[in-house]
């Protein structure tokens, strides 16, 4: 028996030996572990010491025999013990929670231990061998299969997120050890508890700490790290693109106002070329700066009708003002056969010359840069085009060739100092022109210049796509007073502009406030097309949707179900489409691009033609009477631009501002309670509204609160909102000229009409009536109020404007009581 234990003992030395000379993180597995060899060997030690002065009683002092016995027991709990711990450590590590080991098991321990030193022990002696036995022995047994009953318990507890490598060592450990204890209770002279010992240590070894598996942990978290790294990385040019993006386009929507006016040719064609150049730019933009779409494999090609030459005088603009007072000759070789008209994704193709044209100007300071397009094959359907970008500029070392299409990076840095530039250009245009099926290709020579050129194919423009061009033209000239429309929003505002900006197109227009209020709706009318909005609090939209589609009658697997939302990613219209809708608008709502999907989806008998021209055109372009108001803080225009009149944006400013206490109010119940998902649906909608009335700030940061709201991170949500609801609540003062009519305005009214105004308001509330309700909040705001019932009306403003049917029932209650009393 002293060989097996002596074989064992060694094993865990060689162990120990590995595991300590290999370099690794100190974490607290690894020092529990480590002890725990440390422990094993001395344990081991012991257990061959033991087995010799167990059977020479007579020969050698008593007390020596009592010390290794001690030590050998003691030894065996805490290898116990530790076992215990390491398993807390190795479940920590997948759930993501701190679980400490309990308390109990460290008062298990140390009790054992003081019997374990102060109890007798007693030592049988038989014919085939001598063992010992007696309280000390049970002492062992029972502390021992408490640690296994906690491991057990652990692991049930937090199965599912337990990792299947994890619940394999766990399992091998605790079997083995059940095997030992239960053979050794039942034969003591069996003498095998240290092959447990080595078989626990083994198992741990091989499966969780091993050198080549450890490398193997860190190769994954350094993955993580670079993963997390590159998304923080996407997230910043997501951002970054946003904050140039804004400013461009005002600057493009001031220029096309200006345009407007009258003015002398020159002025307008400085103006034209602002334009122009401002128009590329935002599209160059919102494309390079999202490289993350490159990189995440979601780059799609958006293809349509598109005129070559124009593209090319577009082009011709950007890149002259590019070389200013530099002495290069721009130079054209453009095909003279080449279609003017052709089907492709011309944005991308104008991005792409552009950023090489740049580039050229760029490192050129003298010469020429030429721009030479070919016809190169052309059929029936497509045409191939070759485009090359050269330059006489300071060329490109061969050895820095290949580094030309890594995003993020220059070459030559020491002599391009000071050039500006983000490094993506390049990067960028290769991947586009591969998913237009060619190949960027580059010659240079350096001191003498550089030659860049690609293939790509181009579909030619047929008569099919002409009319859908024509198509596209008719889908903003006209009307359809006959077409039942339902739109679905839990946010009023978002409602009355929806509601508002489609006045034009004389729709019968229905508005239900939440999932489950459509679904009767649609159940009682048979509505023509619905507009959905995505998130709403109990059933959003696409649950909604869901439902519709699952109700038996053929007319709800054909109404056409269209998204209403502030999420406009490519994975958000993903989801739409699975969940039965037909497509979505993004918020703030387009007029052009709700009109082509209104024309697109409404039955063509329900389509009258208009002959005055653009219905959205007519409508923005009505003169104002009373001038737009300048606000802190929030942008006006961009608020006219997105309610479509002047006097349905200064109601929305009051409603907004009549909603501020009452939102704020239910956003702190929320982080008080940890209601994420309404937390989350709250500042998404506040998001939305404030980008609405123009408060793109303000839309900002309720975006950046979503997206904390999104992550489930509580902690980042506790700090952050009380900044953010600061800020929110700064626009009362902004906006309180637009929400309350003053007191010189009121009117007297008696108090049996107050109290009819009130009964009509419930009734017109529970039958879920919203114009009625409105039109009777306008005679209200209108009225003298004793001062008992100020504080009820404001909190009923913000009711009426969130249209929160309970809580209006119950604060107009509330009101004629006081009145009665009055």
């Amino acid at each position: 028996m002293v060989r097996m234990e002596i074989a064992c003992f060694l094993v865990i030395v060689f162990m120990a030996c590995i595991y300590f000379s290999a370099k690794r993180e100190q974490t607290k597995m690894h020092k529990v572990f480590s002890v725990l060899l440390i422990v094993s060997m001395i344990h081991l030690f012991f257990d061959g010491v033991t087995i010799c002065t167990v059977n020479m009683l007579h020969e050698i002092p008593l007390w020596v025999n009592d010390f290794a016995h001690r030590v050998f027991i003691a030894t065996m709990l805490l290898v116990f013990y530790l076992l215990y711990w390491y398993c807390v450590l190795l479940v920590e590590d997948d759930i993501k929670e701190s679980l400490h080991i309990s308390a109990f098991s460290t008062i298990v321990m140390l009790v054992s231990l003081a019997g374990i030193l102060f109890l007798p022990i007693i030592y049988i002696e038989t014919e085939k061998g001598n063992y010992s036995y007696g309280p000390v022995a049970y002492i062992l047994y029972i502390s021992v299969t408490i640690y296994l009953i906690q491991v057990f318990t652990l692991i049930c507890k937090h199965w599912k997120y337990i990792h299947v490598k994890k619940k394999t060592v766990i399992g091998i450990t605790m079997v083995a050890e059940l095997f030992v204890l239960i053979y050794q209770a039942i034969n003591p002279l069996a003498l095998i508890s240290g092959i447990g010992v080595m078989l626990v240590n083994l198992s741990l070894y091989l499966l969780m700490e091993n050198p080549d598996i450890v490398l193997m942990k860190q190769i994954e978290k350094e993955k993580q790290k670079a993963d997390e790294a590159n998304a923080a990385k996407s997230s910043f040019l997501s951002h970054m693109s946003h904050e140039i993006r804004t400013p461009m386009n005002a600057i493009v929507g001031m220029t096309e106002i200006l345009l407007r006016t009258d003015m002398s040719e020159e002025q307008k064609e400085y103006l034209n070329n602002i334009k122009s150049s401002g128009t590329a730019l935002v599209s160059i933009i919102n494309d390079i700066l999202d490289i993350s779409k490159i990189e995440a494999g979601k780059m799609e090609l958006v293809e349509d009708v598109y005129d070559f030459k124009a593209m090319l005088n577009d082009i011709h603009m950007i890149i002259q003002n590019r070389i200013g007072e530099k002495n290069i000759e721009l130079i054209y070789d453009i095909d003279e056969s080449l279609p003017h008209r052709l089907y492709g994704d011309d944005v991308r193709i104008r991005q792409i010359i552009i950023n090489l044209l740049n580039n050229a100007v760029k490192f050129t300071e003298k010469g020429f840069v030429k721009l030479a397009i070919a016809n190169e094959i052309k059929n029936e359907e497509e045409v191939w085009i070759r485009i090359s970008v050269s330059d006489s500029g300071q060329g490109i070392r061969k050895e820095d060739i290949q580094k030309l299409f890594h995003a993020f990076e220059q070459v030559d840095t020491k002599v391009n100092k000071g050039k500006e530039g983000t490094g993506l250009g390049l990067s960028i245009s290769s991947e586009l022109i591969r998913m237009m099926g060619g190949k960027l290709e580059v010659k240079s020579e350096y001191g003498k210049g550089s030659d860049f050129f690609f293939s790509i194919r181009q579909k030619l423009v047929s008569t099919e796509l002409e009319k859908q061009e024509e198509t596209d033209s008719e889908s903003m000239n006209f009307i359809a007073p006959k077409a039942k429309i339902l739109i679905v929003d839990d946010n009023e505002m978002n409602l009355k502009v929806a509601v508002g900006l489609l006045a034009p197109l004389q729709l019968q227009i229905d508005v239900a406030q939440s999932g489950k209020k459509a679904l009767d709706m649609i159940q009682q009318k048979k509505y023509h097309m619905i507009f959905m909005d995505h998130m709403m609090p109990e059933m959003d939209g696409v649950e909604t949707t869901l439902q519709i589609r699952q109700f038996s009658d053929s007319y709800y697997q054909k109404v056409p179900v269209i998204a209403l939302t502030a999420n406009a990613m490519k994975e958000a219209e993903k989801l739409f489409l699975e969940s039965g809708m037909n497509g979505f608008v993004a918020k703030p709502i387009d007029m052009r691009q709700i009109c082509k999907m209104i024309y697109k989806w409404l039955p063509e008998e329900l389509l009258l033609q208009q002959e005055n021209g653009d219905v959205h055109k007519n409508a923005s372009l009505k003169k104002e009477k009373t001038a737009i108001p300048v606000l802190k803080g929030i942008d006006s225009e961009e608020g006219m631009k997105n309610t479509g009149s002047l006097e349905f944006y200064i109601s929305l400013l009051g409603d907004f501002c009549k909603l501020i206490d009452v939102k704020t109010k239910e956003i702190e119940q929320y982080v008080k309670e940890k209601r994420i998902r309404e937390y989350t649906i709250e500042v998404h909608a506040l998001k939305s509204t404030s980008r609405m009335i123009g408060a793109m700030e303000l839309g900002e940061r309720f975006f950046d609160l979503e997206k904390l709201g999104n992550a489930g991170d509580m902690e980042a949500i506790r700090i952050e909102t009380p900044k953010v609801l600061e800020q929110y609540q700064m626009y009362k003062d902004i906006l309180k000229p637009y929400a309350v009519i003053t007191a010189q305005e009121k009117n007297k009214v008696s108090e049996e009409d107050m109290i009819e105004y009130l009964n009509a308001m419930i009734e017109a509330a529970e039958e879920c009536d919203i114009d009625t309700v409105d039109e009777i909040m306008k005679k209200l705001e209108e009225c003298y109020l004793p001062d008992s019932c100020m504080t009820h009306m404001d909190k009923l403003r913000a009711y009426v404007v969130d249209f929160a049917i309970d809580e209006i029932v119950e604060v107009v209650e509330e009101m004629k009581r006081r009145m009665e009393k009055f």
